[in-house]
């Protein structure tokens, strides 16, 4: 039954992010022509930095929608903030129940493997006057033409939670 409820969880997952791409949300940007200049805008636009929106995914019915600003560091190595809000909880989280649609703020450091498309990070604070966050540590992986960011995450104890963002293009 587990294994079913995590199925549904992923196929829910994947159809919200088709959903929020199709109505209006984080769009790619449109192909560039071909200039000098542009071919040197479309290789920073595969960097890790910028603005994602998406959403994020546990066995059980947890479901939260982030908005996360990732930032350069010396060499290799990233922070992100990630405004999380509560979506959904399990119903036999009866304390979660009443908290859905609030939010809470995950401060994280890591690295972007940019050869690789690889970015790494864990949680290492929070700001949660709502006590509705754990922070989790991030293995995820970039599209080639940077726009989507997706992967696995370590939820308190398990690699079993599922992480997948858009660029936010304004």
């Amino acid at each position: 039954m587990k294994q079913k409820l995590w199925n549904v969880a992923a196929l829910a997952m994947a159809i919200s992010i088709v959903a929020f791409a199709s109505n209006g949300g984080a769009r790619p940007a449109r192909a560039a022509a071909q200039t000098p200049d542009a071919k040197a805008a479309a290789s920073v636009s595969t960097a890790a930095t910028g603005e994602w929106h998406g959403m994020w995914t546990a066995p059980g019915g947890w479901l939260y929608e982030a908005d996360m600003q990732i930032s350069a560091g010396l060499a290799d190595n990233i922070t992100a903030d990630i405004h999380w809000t509560l979506r959904a909880a399990p119903t036999a989280q009866t304390a979660y129940q009443g908290k859905i649609g609030m939010t809470g703020v995950e401060h994280t450091k890591g690295v972007f493997l940019p050869g690789d498309g690889v970015v790494k990070m864990e949680g290492v604070s929070l700001d949660d006057p709502n006590s509705i966050l754990g922070m989790d540590k991030y293995r995820l992986i970039m599209s080639d033409d940077g726009s989507t960011l997706g992967g696995i995450t370590w939820d308190q104890g398990a690699w079993d939670a599922l992480f997948m963002a858009k660029r936010v293009v304004k």
